[in-house]
């Protein structure tokens, strides 16, 4: 099955490196138009300079400024002429503190990045893909989110708000006809993430949980998740909304 998006407009947040910059890239090599929000310029100039394309662009922003989000968007649509595909990835799992010990501050936190963050992106996008022909809105998420799996317990819960706010939006957003989905990976490993520096202080301990919670006896690479978000953005899913796909390993089986 070969997928293409040649004339496609794609959005992705958190962009410029591990999973979303490895979904910038599978639509860029798909002949789409992209861009990418981050707010990190060394990663936006990494990025760029990696994949060296007229059809994908760059933009500094940090998206929990809320107050922002209006003209970053409408940057976006200016350069690109219109927006056709979102793909929410921003997020992080990092603990802020003591995991067992979160407090009120860590889940506001932690709601702001991996939550609120993806809710107003859509709702500042919203208008542009009104005017797409079968715009779709993809959201990454996390098995953690629906799995006790030892992640940050603020982390999982704004992960498991995100997966309801899916379900709850298909319905809404299938009257414009706007299909949103959901990717909740596993254990992804890339260069710099958390599974790399957590491999670099103990590798023994880490080969061993991965043995023991993965089926497939694997980490996943961003390749994969990035595979799921093309054929959920395709024409090929048009009858796919509201939908959590897990990529894994079969750890949340």
């Amino acid at each position: 099955m070969k997928i293409n998006f040649k004339n496609k407009k794609v959005l992705i947040s958190g962009g410029s490196k591990g999973i979303g910059f490895s979904i910038a890239k599978a639509f860029v090599n798909a002949d789409a138009n992209v861009s990418i929000i981050s707010s990190n310029q060394k990663n936006l100039d990494r990025a760029k300079e990696t994949i060296n394309k007229k059809n994908f662009h760059v933009f500094k922003y940090n998206l929990i400024e809320f107050n922002k989000l209006s003209t970053c968007v409408e940057l976006v649509n200016k350069k690109m002429k219109g927006i056709d595909i979102l793909v929410c990835n921003l997020g992080s799992g990092k603990p802020n503190s003591k995991i067992g010990n979160e407090n009120y501050l860590n889940f506001i936190d932690s709601y702001k990045l991996n939550f609120i963050s993806t809710v107003e992106l859509i709702n500042q996008t919203k208008k542009f893909l009104f005017n797409s022909v079968n715009p779709s809105i993809l959201c990454i998420g996390s098995i953690a989110g629906f799995s006790s799996i030892g992640a940050p317990n603020d982390y999982s819960s704004s992960k498991a708000a995100l997966i309801n706010y899916v379900k709850n939006q298909s319905k809404i957003l299938s009257k414009k006809n706007i299909r949103i989905n959901m990717i909740s990976p596993g254990n992804i490993f890339f260069r710099g993430g958390t599974w790399d520096k957590k491999y670099r202080l103990n590798p023994r301990k880490t080969k061993k949980y991965i043995k023991d919670n993965v089926p497939l006896n694997r980490f996943g690479n961003p390749d994969e998740i990035a595979n799921g978000a093309l054929f959920l953005s395709s024409d090929y899913a048009n009858f796919v909304t509201g939908a959590n796909f897990v990529i894994d390993g079969g750890q949340s089986v």
